[in-house]
């Protein structure tokens, strides 16, 4: 049996069915936020991480060698 929580309200004249449906479910709905949360949350300490792990690769990295000056510069300095 199939019961449409909407126009059983309208037949009463009050949402009870509604309101206990959310009341219900809304504990889900909430969970259902903080994981997404906390998995957004878990993409962006990671990419922070990726950043963070660039950079000091890239400070860590050896200089390249100087050029050698040509005998015309170390002539005429």
């Amino acid at each position: 049996m199939l019961l449409d929580i909407d126009k059983f309200d309208a037949f009463i004249g009050e949402p009870l069915i509604r309101s206990y449906y959310q009341k219900l479910h809304q504990k889900e709905d909430e969970q259902a936020t903080i994981t997404d949360l906390f998995k957004a949350q878990q993409a962006q300490l990671q990419q922070q991480q990726e950043q963070m792990k660039q950079l000091t690769d890239r400070l860590n990295s050896k200089p390249s060698p100087a050029k050698k000056e040509g005998l015309l510069h170390r002539l005429f300095k």
